[in-house]
């Protein structure tokens, strides 16, 4: 070999390796983007978990005649506005997926993550963003005050079961008289259960005499409440449950129409976690949503046909006229048996 040929070939070596220590640093803008929804799913939950902690804290205050320290709630609101800032779908992913088989913190930080989601949609300031949250972390504030054996009764509810859970709402107004919380977090507290046909209660208001954030919270309540596995029931899909709310819009006129929609467009036509079928028989996950075009969100896909795939990311948006990646429905997860959780960026912070 001449020296020629071993310059060039040692020259070759020496560009190799640099260009080999240069790929180290080049991260791929797809798996840089998944690596950012992971981080942002685990602060989220992080974010989740410390709330429910503090909650539990202090209805726990409460319960021991204590004053409930509304400071300590109000930085967890914040903290949680400032995720659904950054990456919503993080939040409601996790309020949606991390399923709970009783009734606890989980189903009042949910609420208010929903509640905060559709004050964002409609534009509302912080300080109202912040007080829509607050409202709906504790707007099963009074449940402090019933026994856990009927809380937790996993027969059916008696008449007098009823009427004795009914009373939460009246046992939360007395409590937050004597609380520093705003009007507007007071009044969607104790309005939660109210409808627009007035069959609600505790008051049997109707159409114009619920507020606004009344209105809203009892959408946001319905919702989780039946997203969530519960001692009597399994959880229902999340596209299954947003065609009841409109039902209860549109036909049945108990809740706020033009409220409802705006909820799904906080959550999505196919929330987080949907399993839907694209028009080339491919089968995924929904994993982000947006806002922009919540017709084509982002999913992964997970099947083909009948066979399943190493998982992949598609994102919808990018090709908009391919009728091959339209979404022609949805699956539900329990007659597939597919856990949505398991291909969720960061699927370990949907474990409980």
């Amino acid at each position: 070999m001449s020296q020629y040929q071993v310059d060039k070939e040692a020259e070759m070596a020496f560009l190799a390796a640099q260009l080999e220590d240069l790929g180290e640093g080049v991260v791929d803008q797809r798996e840089q983007q998944e690596q950012q929804w992971v981080d942002e799913t685990s602060h989220a939950l992080e974010l989740m978990s410390a709330t429910e902690h503090e909650l539990a804290r202090q209805f726990q205050r409460v319960a021991d005649g204590d004053p409930l320290q509304v400071t300590e709630l109000d930085l967890a609101i914040t903290r949680m506005n400032s995720s659904l800032a950054k990456d919503p779908d993080a939040l409601i992913g996790l309020a949606l997926l991390r399923q709970h088989d009783h009734e606890g913190f989980d189903h009042s930080v949910n609420v208010s993550i929903y509640l905060m989601s559709m004050a964002r949609a409609m534009d509302m300031d912080e300080q109202m963003i912040n007080a829509v949250g607050l409202g709906g972390l504790l707007h099963d504030l009074g449940k402090s005050q019933i026994a856990e054996t009927v809380l937790q009764k996993k027969d059916k509810l008696t008449e007098e079961d009823c009427r004795v859970i009914r009373q939460h709402v009246e046992a939360s107004m007395s409590m937050m008289d004597v609380m520093e919380v705003s009007p507007l977090s007071r009044t969607l507290a104790v309005q939660h259960h109210e409808r627009l046909d007035g069959s609600g209660y505790p008051h049997k208001l109707k159409g114009d005499a619920i507020s606004q954030e009344g209105r809203m919270a009892a959408i946001c309540d319905i919702f989780d409440a039946m997203t969530s596995n519960r001692i009597y029931r399994q959880a229902r899909d999340g596209k299954e449950v947003l065609r009841y709310l409109l039902k209860e819009s549109k036909e049945s006129q108990r809740l706020d129409s033009r409220l409802v929609e705006i909820f799904i467009r906080a959550v999505g036509i196919y929330p987080v976690g949907s399993l839907v079928r694209l028009a080339d028989q491919r089968m995924g996950v929904v994993v982000r949503n947006h806002r922009s075009d919540l017709l084509r969100p982002v999913v992964r896909i997970i099947y083909k046909g009948d066979i399943q795939v190493d998982p992949y990311t598609l994102d919808l948006a990018k090709h908009p006229e391919s009728a091959a990646q339209r979404i022609l429905g949805t699956e539900s997860p329990s007659m597939t048996r597919l856990n949505p959780a398991l291909y969720m960026p960061g699927p370990g912070c949907y474990q409980v």
